[in-house]
């Protein structure tokens, strides 16, 4: 998988991620209480905080958006990704 790949990914997951959260903050937030004591206790707080994290979510949606817009395709051997 190259770079470009890559970034389209991270691009992606940030996007859903972000509209999962600003859907639904509490719930999944809940999904990531796991791991050590310090985690549970970090996203404990964090749900406390609904408004809050559905603006970080919109946030994030929005910078995975602008990240993903701004990869460059590059032609292929299949012809995908040129100008018509």
């Amino acid at each position: 998988m190259t770079a470009k790949h890559l970034n389209e990914l991270c691009a992606l997951l940030l996007v859903g991620d972000g509209v999962l959260t600003a859907i639904d903050p509490k719930r999944h937030l809940k999904l990531w209480r796991l791991g050590p004591r310090s985690c549970k206790r970090a996203v404990d707080s964090l749900v406390r905080h609904p408004q809050v994290m559905r603006t970080l979510g919109i946030a994030a949606a929005a910078a995975g958006i602008w990240w993903a817009s701004h990869q460059k395709p590059t032609a292929s051997r299949f012809g995908l990704g040129r100008s018509a």
